[in-house]
């Protein structure tokens, strides 16, 4: 079950989280969601990418959920996310959509 807020769902995040044990409301979530609406959202190429991640994500974390490699998934892509909301946090936008982005990439592979 993904969680929801006002902004919308963050549904590779919150699997990470999830797993991790994390509340909904925690560092990396509101740093990404944050992020998607202030940042990504207003990119040249924000919506096609905001509008892929939704038609996408939720067929990867099905994918993830039946992987044997589960947990060492889980734990890997929380570590990147966890980068990404350092760049964030730094100023690093455009190395935190990039390192999202290659992130999300190789994790579309799963769901072929």
């Amino acid at each position: 079950e993904q969680k929801n807020d006002s902004s919308g769902t963050c549904f590779l995040t919150t699997a990470c989280v999830e797993f991790a044990g994390l509340p909904d409301n925690c560092r990396e979530l509101t740093t990404l969601r944050l992020f998607r609406d202030s940042y990504v959202a207003h990119l040249p190429e924000g919506a096609s990418l905001i509008a892929e991640y939704y038609s996408t994500a939720p067929r990867i974390v099905q994918a993830i959920q039946n992987h044997a490699d589960r947990e060492t998934i889980l734990s890997n892509m929380l570590t990147e996310i966890r980068a990404v909301a350092t760049d964030i946090e730094t100023g690093f936008s455009t190395s935190a959509v990039a390192r999202y982005r290659t992130m999300f990439e190789r994790l579309k592979l799963l769901s072929k």
